[in-house]
């Protein structure tokens, strides 16, 4: 046990290296699902502008006050 916690301890650059790519690439399933409900959830736009504009009000952090919100 000891003798595998140091070779895993020798090789950590390399696993955290590994472990980065595996987020961005969880980051970007996440992303293409939430793209993919955005879509359905619009019954189908009527160019990629309208959806491109959902995704970037959905996805670009931007928080809309409504004028019936205080």
């Amino acid at each position: 046990m000891r003798e595998c916690l140091l070779r895993i301890e020798g090789a950590r650059p390399i696993v955290v290296e590994l472990l980065g790519v595996v987020g961005r690439e969880v980051m970007a399933v996440a992303v293409g699902a939430k793209i993919r409900l955005i879509n359905a959830r619009g019954y189908g736009h009527h160019s990629a502008a309208s959806l491109k504009a959902m995704i970037y009000l959905n996805l670009g952090g931007i928080e809309v006050k409504l004028p019936t919100q205080r």
